[in-house]
């Protein structure tokens, strides 16, 4: 009987194309090619269904078949389990929605924010990298593109030049003008007014400092949010009150160890880096033909000393290489007789028996007048600290024309190179040989970006 049971057992195949776990008890013959009939693998009956519903072939296996239906629910909680859950345990369909399958084959709108977004990107990889426009229309870089996001078509190379980079140029040039620094200084000044404000000693002491350095008695302004321009009325009083508000500030304590150590390091390196007699006598000569500082910070020994350099080098610069290549001299007697001739000729005024001969008239030599013209170049009024000098000594040329001379040979030295040097090698890296039809607003637009932009 068991024999006979599993032979008709082995009869029954499953339904074509089953998905759900009530099959693995239900099955047909394989006389019933059309699987019409459907019957029960544990007791041979036959459930009536229509067209494959499996309602009755639950209700049958849970009233006739306890167990079997308790296994067959535990199979379909595990297959379900697999499927992702909400948070109230309602299953969400993991199958792709009409509208979401033809988004994604879409392009992104230009008006979108992800668009922009990955324009702004590329953009930036140009301009920070260095790399050609064109870099756009090469099929790698496309390929590359179209892998990371199928649905951006990316603008052309032109877009860039023309609309992308300028665009960026302004949003950086805007950002790169908000320095924090300002930020500060305006903090800065907002502590310094309030410290003077909220205590009367420090206002007193203020006026006796002002008395003292011969500064306008005026209060410290405090700046107001609903009044139009009373920052810039404090800071112009700051600026004002400078020295006095420096002289009362100027901490008296005694440096610690950490300040110390830093001041003995910082003075160790200055005298390494400036103990070279040449280097320094360098610097004093550029420091004595600087309007702003002049003998300012030297002694009295090394005033003379380079008072003395200074006229030897005017000197040498003085003479000029045009005895050479001149015609040949005239002699004594011929310009003689050229100035008796030329006498006789003028009629004499009364006036012209007062002058006194050329040869008595007194005369100073080269060294005397440039003497003479350092000394007054060095007792003049320093000029401002803030200022230009080279602006300062393009204005009073005229007043010392041989100091001036050695003004260009010791002021036109840079004090470093490294920032030019930077910026051109950041340039020359724009504009190479396959990049050689640049226009120049382009290449200022890029070298700027490199330099300033932010990662």
């Amino acid at each position: 009987m068991a024999e006979g049971g599993r032979e008709a057992e082995e009869e029954l195949v499953v339904k074509r194309g089953a998905t759900s776990t009530i099959w693995n008890w239900f099955g047909y013959r394989k006389s019933d090619e059309e699987q019409t009939t459907v019957i029960c693998k544990v007791c041979r009956k036959t459930v009536v269904t229509k067209s494959g519903n499996t309602s009755n072939l639950f209700h049958h296996l849970k009233h006739k078949h306890k167990p079997e239906h308790d296994e067959c629910l535990k199979i379909r909680e595990a297959t379900e389990a697999k499927t992702t859950s909400g948070p109230r345990g309602k299953k969400i369909s993991t199958q792709t929605k009409i509208a979401s399958a033809f988004a994604s084959c879409v392009p992104y709108d230009k008006q979108s924010k992800r668009w922009n977004e990955l324009t702004e990107a590329v953009a930036f990889c140009l301009t920070k990298d260095m790399l050609p426009f064109q870099t756009v229309e090469k099929e790698g870089f496309k390929r590359m593109i179209h892998k990371l996001d199928p649905r951006y078509n990316m603008p052309s190379s032109k877009y860039f030049s023309k609309t992308a980079l300028p665009a960026m140029y302004e949003e950086c040039r805007e950002r790169s003008m908000r320095d924090t620094r300002i930020d500060r200084a305006v903090g800065v000044c907002k502590k310094i007014v309030s410290v003077f404000s909220h205590s009367w000693k420090k206002q007193r002491t203020l006026k006796d400092a002002q008395v003292e350095l011969g500064l306008p008695p005026h209060k410290l302004v405090t700046e107001s949010a609903t009044r139009w321009g009373s920052r810039q009325k404090m800071i112009e009083r700051i600026l004002e009150q400078e020295k006095a508000i420096t002289e009362l500030l100027q901490g008296k304590d005694e440096d610690t160890d950490l300040t110390w150590t830093i001041k003995s390091s910082i003075l160790d390196y200055m005298n390494t880096k400036y103990g070279d007699q040449e280097v320094q006598e360098l610097i004093n000569m550029a420091t004595i033909l600087d309007p702003r500082f002049r003998t300012q910070y030297m002694s009295q020994e090394e005033i003379l000393v380079i008072k003395a350099r200074v006229v030897r080098e005017v000197e040498s610069l003085s003479v000029m290489p045009s005895d050479a290549g001149s015609s040949t001299p005239v002699t004594s007697s011929e310009s003689t007789k050229e100035t008796q001739s030329a006498s006789k000729r003028q009629k004499k005024s009364l006036g012209s028996f007062f002058k006194k001969p050329a040869a008595e008239m007194t005369t100073l030599s080269e060294t005397e007048k440039i003497e003479a013209e350092l000394n007054n170049y060095l007792h003049g009024p320093l000029a401002d600290g803030e200022s230009n000098p080279l602006t300062w000594w393009k204005v009073h040329e005229v007043n010392f024309p041989n100091i001036s001379r050695l003004v260009k040979k010791y002021l036109c030295i840079p004090a470093t190179s490294t920032p030019s040097e930077r910026v051109f090698s950041a340039a020359g890296n724009v504009v190479t040989c396959q990049r050689s039809l640049l226009k120049p607003a382009t290449v200022n637009m890029l070298v700027f970006l490199t330099k300033n932009l932010e990662v």
